[in-house]
């Protein structure tokens, strides 16, 4: 996982847990010698980092982002 990964990560991580993990503890965690995080996407299914953004702007809490893979 990269840094430009965590806000992506962090909406599916909202998707998926009932409590969300804030970003900051992502950037912990790249800076943890001892954790290493795996970033998977689907070329086909790829949403670009602005898609993203957009849909955070418009979609309410806990929308669904399913059928989409992020980088």
């Amino acid at each position: 996982m990269r840094r430009e990964d965590i806000a992506q990560v962090t909406e599916i991580d909202r998707e998926a847990f009932p409590t969300l993990w804030p970003p900051v503890n992502y950037e912990r965690e790249l800076e943890n010698r001892l954790a290493h995080y795996i970033v998977a996407c689907d070329e086909e299914e790829r949403v670009e980092e602005s898609e993203v953004e957009a849909s955070l702007e418009k979609d309410p809490p806990g929308a669904s982002i399913q059928g989409k893979a992020f980088i």
